[in-house]
């Protein structure tokens, strides 16, 4: 049986259901307002399944409806939101319904400007805004969504109706936070959708689940991590601490560890000092028990961090050695060549006089830019040798000193070798 057959057999139904109460006096208007209801019913069904082209389906018949000017206004509402709705799910290039749609919800409330205009249909219209510019694959616009979703929290946010101010303020900063249709390797900022911290602390103030609390206290933590002065970055280890002792149950437990290790190992913690002043220094210790507990708690496939831990474990705990000479020297000149280390406590140096034109082999071509490691040390005179004990600032934490060569050399090119640690590095004096 077709959808307009069995709107006909309802409205048969409604008609004699009225004309029995005694309400024929007046039948058409009272029927079609009857027909409004049930299609208003199944409409606003289909939207909560999130199944939109069947709701814009249903509120194009309640458009045919002699309506009073309340139920058209919002079904002129749900006509355009259901209709870019329905676009922006699928991967169709033509954008044009869905501007068309934006279009008629803008001119709905393009002259409502008083705060005593802006009823619940204007705040649902704002939503629908922000949503279109939100929402779509492809064309994800934050700033003009924002510029929508912030009169929808202003406006819910003085709602007399406590209970249901609460649920759609929090479903915004969610929705604005984490869009549908987002990609596996999204995360909260990527397209610079962060929201002002003031409505993500109210989001926490109001939130009366301990699931709400915690998303919200993940958002505040990733918003601090990129925004705000070194005062306010001091709550981002309680913001996200805060979710991880909510255990691994929450969805967002295996983020809070990945991206609090990360801000650890890469911005810093801020450190105040006994003058009142603040700097940021790395905590590679802290990082490296948060990147283990991914690993410890996870198997690989279970949390799409589970690589990237791996190698930021690698890249802490093991050896490096480096040697830089930032320029050529004149003869006779002072030498000095920068040292660089991580997880190592002594080096041995060696420095040798080297021919160029001699000692270098380039018969393996494809290995070109190793040339300093296929010098035949061997062969060439060793000037010095001589050890380094290097001070580490704190356990896992990078070194680096300049060396001072303690005597001059002649015209020449000369290698310098550095060894510890189960590394080696070279350059060219």
């Amino acid at each position: 049986m077709t959808f307009r057959r069995l709107t006909l057999l309802k409205l048969i139904f409604i008609a004699l259901f009225l004309s029995v109460a005694g309400l024929s006096d007046a039948p058409a208007a009272t029927i079609k307002e009857g027909a409004y209801v049930l299609l208003k019913k199944q409409g606003e069904s289909y939207v909560q399944k999130g199944s939109y082209a069947k709701a814009h389906a249903v509120y194009l018949k309640a458009q045919e409806l002699e309506l009073s000017p309340p139920n058209k206004w919002w079904v002129d509402f749900r006509v355009a939101d259901t209709q870019w709705r329905s676009q922006a799910g699928t991967n169709n290039p033509d954008r044009s319904k869905l501007e068309q749609a934006r279009g008629e919800l803008q001119k709905m409330i393009r002259d409502q400007v008083r705060t005593e205009q802006q009823d619940r249909l204007w705040v649902e219209i704002q939503e629908s805004l922000g949503d279109s510019w939100w929402f779509p694959r492809n064309s994800r616009n934050w700033s003009a969504a924002w510029a929508h979703y912030q009169k929808a929290l202003d406006w819910w946010g003085g709602a007399a109706d406590i209970d249901l101010a609460r649920t759609r303020y929090l479903n915004l900063i969610w929705n604005a936070a984490t869009p549908p249709n987002r990609e596996p390797y999204f995360y909260y900022g990527y397209y610079g959708n962060y929201i002002s911290v003031t409505f993500l602390e109210n989001a926490l103030k109001i939130a009366t689940t301990k699931t709400d609390r915690i998303h919200s206290h993940y958002l505040i933590a990733m918003a601090f991590r990129h925004q705000g002065n070194l005062y306010q970055q001091q709550r981002v280890p309680e913001s996200f601490e805060a979710v991880i002792e909510a255990g691994k149950s929450n969805e967002w437990y295996d983020d809070a560890l990945y991206y609090y290790a990360e801000w650890l190992s890469g911005s810093g913690e801020v450190i105040i000092l006994d003058n009142g002043q603040q700097r940021r220094e790395q905590n590679y210790k802290k990082a490296l028990k948060y990147y283990r507990r991914i690993l410890n708690d996870f198997k690989k496939g279970e949390t799409r961090h589970y690589d990237n831990a791996k190698n930021n474990v690698n890249n802490i705990t093991k050896a490096t050695l480096n040697l830089n000479a930032s320029s050529f020297f004149l003869p006779d000149s002072l030498i000095r060549v920068n040292l660089n280390w991580r997880n190592i406590d002594k080096v041995h140096l060696s420095l040798y006089k080297i021919n160029l034109a001699k000692d270098v082999d380039y018969k393996n071509k494809d290995r070109v830019h190793n040339w300093l490691n296929r010098v035949n040390l061997l062969k060439n005179k060793k000037i010095k040798s001589w050890h380094e004990n290097l001070e580490n600032k704190k356990e896992y934490y990078p070194g680096s000193k300049v060396l001072e060569l303690d005597q001059k050399l002649p015209l020449g090119a000369y290698l310098l070798e550095a060894t510890g640690g189960g590394k080696k590095a070279r350059e060219i004096i």
